[in-house]
């Protein structure tokens, strides 16, 4: 399969080369024809000439009905504009959750709320970024973990500190640890 593609993706580089090579250079190919048949080497017999020109001028005519493609340009402006009409909706739902968390004064309403891969995902499709760079879903929740047990643990020794400055200079009690 692979092969058929590359071996179509060649004719298509070619076409244009065959093109002009026919339209710029047929004098010189009858000249070349005329030579080759005049010596007899070759495989230019009459019959064979014939059927090359004749699938040559079924491929260059407009006749045969071929699949056309049209590649379509999008603009810098276009893609700019499908950007903002893909992230409008993402940005202004989490700045309207925001907000209400903060008038309930709760901050971790957003976090709570929305499903943090599934929105980070959404976030970077939409301004195409490559797939291949983003973490699976597995090891965002394992770094995602790691993270708030560092958290923890770092407000612990926080606490941990405070107390022993609270206890500065006071004797400690038996079964209490610093």
């Amino acid at each position: 399969m692979q092969i058929a593609q590359i071996a179509g993706e060649k004719i298509t580089a070619l076409i244009p080369a065959i093109e002009s090579h026919e339209s710029y250079l047929y004098q010189v190919d009858a000249r070349f024809r005329a030579i080759e048949m005049a010596a007899g080497r070759g495989p230019f017999n009459r019959r064979n000439l014939e059927n090359i020109i004749d699938v040559i001028n079924y491929y260059s005519s407009e006749n045969r009905n071929p699949v056309m493609l049209e590649p379509v340009f999008i603009g810098t402006m276009q893609k700019v504009q499908r950007q903002a009409q893909e992230l409008y909706p993402l940005q202004m739902g989490m700045a309207a959750l925001r907000d209400f968390g903060e008038s309930m004064n709760d901050p971790n309403f957003v976090s709570f709320m929305l499903k943090r891969y599934e929105a980070g995902d959404k976030l970077l499709q939409a301004v195409n970024f490559p797939q291949e760079l983003i973490n699976e879903k597995t090891e965002f929740n394992k770094l995602h973990e790691a993270f708030q047990q560092f958290q923890a643990q770092r407000e612990q020794f926080a606490q941990m500190v405070e107390l022993m400055k609270a206890n500065k200079g006071q004797p400690m009690l038996e079964g209490q640890t610093a």
